[in-house]
């Protein structure tokens, strides 16, 4: 019979695998869950491992573990994850924090939010819309004019999200925003919600 601790690095490299049939996507959910169930044994070897590697390809589905844990412990090595700027890790670490929550993630992601990095700012919105309605919408609000197109998508997105725009707002930014994306968002977001 296996360990807990070497049960737990069986879960990790399950957890961290790339495949894609059913199978594998159940036993890859079977071994997050067992590591999430197993917090206090399972975050340090995580959190090591996107230390060492923030690059690692695995490194976005293991932060994605560790928001689904909860910890507010985990909330400085994902905010310095998230401003790391290295695209997949960050926005993954803005979505982990949004889901840890809490004071430490919060001020994490409001940092994000005024990065001068697209990326982390991106990420940033993420984890505000995971984070949910107490995150506040005035840190998101100057974004939806901000110079980057996909920043304001994801601003747009965001703040519909948290309820942050009225029907009129929305429709202001589909006539008015110079991306075509950015207003086909608006428009949807303003007809469902009329």
């Amino acid at each position: 019979m296996n360990t807990l601790p070497e049960q737990i690095e069986t879960c990790i490299r399950l957890a961290a695998r790339s495949t894609g049939d059913a199978a594998g996507l159940r036993e890859r959910e079977r071994a997050a869950q067992f590591l999430i169930n197993h917090p206090a044994e399972a975050y340090p070897p995580l959190a090591r491992l996107v230390d060492e590697k923030p690059a690692a390809w695995e490194t976005p589905r293991l932060l994605d573990i560790i928001g689904r844990m909860g910890l507010p412990e985990s909330a400085p090595l994902l905010a310095d994850l998230l401003a790391q700027a290295i695209p997949d890790t960050s926005r993954a670490a803005g979505r982990a924090l949004g889901a840890v929550g809490g004071a430490t993630a919060q001020t994490a992601l409001l940092a994000g939010l005024n990065a001068p990095n697209n990326e982390v700012r991106i990420a940033a919105l993420e984890g505000a819309r995971i984070f949910g309605g107490d995150f506040g919408c005035a840190p998101i609000t100057p974004m939806l004019t901000d110079a980057d197109a996909n920043v304001r998508y994801y601003a747009v997105s965001t703040a519909v999200s948290l309820g942050c725009l009225a029907p009129d707002q929305l429709a202001q930014i589909a006539r008015e925003d110079s991306d075509a994306y950015v207003r086909l968002l608006a428009e949807k977001a303003a007809q469902a919600n009329t």
